[in-house]
């Protein structure tokens, strides 16, 4: 059997029954067979180890970049994913956690703004460093409410990246306040901390690349808050 998960009965057809079927309880089918949780790539990310959020957000991001290529300016809702810009903010901090929080609390300012428009999306960007002094790219939404993609976001010549950050803008802190099995993923692939706002309670926590759960995350520190 080449994916154990399509015996689980908790997460028939990859959680995806509107697009797909399993008509003998062994793997699912079906116009949207090959897209998202059942896409084939997917299942391969997630049997070489990574969580179902990386695999999915891996995948979201090569479709991205493909369809980029052939229809360059396309935005993140019409299933494409751009490459954004980093602008360093202007000011610096004298550590990277400090820059962190400073780019949070202005994250959350951004999605906050952009609720009041009607518009449920992250924001985010890296937390940088040059000469010794830190500081952060000017937050930037892709107009996704549940993806932030941060490797499409460059990195300012003559910095390095030292951490990525992004906000979390739904309206539930249970479900908000902590690092999803992506963000994580996000975090250990880079070797580098990930920085979360959560825009409901105004939460700034860090997670440090490590041990986390692939279906549920990690709760993270908080390091700071954002009224």
């Amino acid at each position: 059997m080449d994916d154990p998960q399509s015996l689980n009965l908790y997460a028939y057809v990859r959680n995806n029954p509107l697009g797909s079927v399993d008509l003998d309880g062994h793997d699912c089918s079906g116009s949207n067979a090959g897209q998202g949780f059942c896409n084939s790539q997917v299942q391969d990310n997630m049997r070489q180890g990574m969580s179902a959020g990386d695999a999915y957000a891996g995948w979201q991001a090569q479709q991205g970049q493909a369809q980029q290529q052939s229809s360059p300016g396309a935005s993140a809702a019409s299933g494409s994913v751009p490459t954004i810009q980093g602008v360093a903010a202007s000011g610096t901090y004298s550590s990277r956690k400090a820059a962190g929080i400073a780019a949070e609390k202005a994250a959350i300012g951004d999605t906050r703004a952009a609720k009041k428009h009607g518009k449920v999306e992250e924001w985010g960007g890296w937390v940088i460093s040059k000469n010794g002094k830190f500081t952060y790219t000017v937050p930037v939404t892709f107009g996704d409410p549940g993806h932030f993609f941060g490797d499409n976001v460059t990195i300012p010549e003559g910095y390095a990246a030292v951490g990525g950050y992004h906000t979390h803008p739904g309206p539930d802190p249970a479900a908000e306040d902590g690092f999803s099995g992506a963000d994580c993923g996000f975090a250990n692939r880079h070797g580098m901390p990930e920085y979360l706002g959560v825009t409901a309670n105004g939460n700034i926590r860090v997670f440090n690349p490590g041990p986390y759960d692939r279906w549920l995350g990690a709760p993270g520190t908080v390091i700071g808050n954002a009224p």
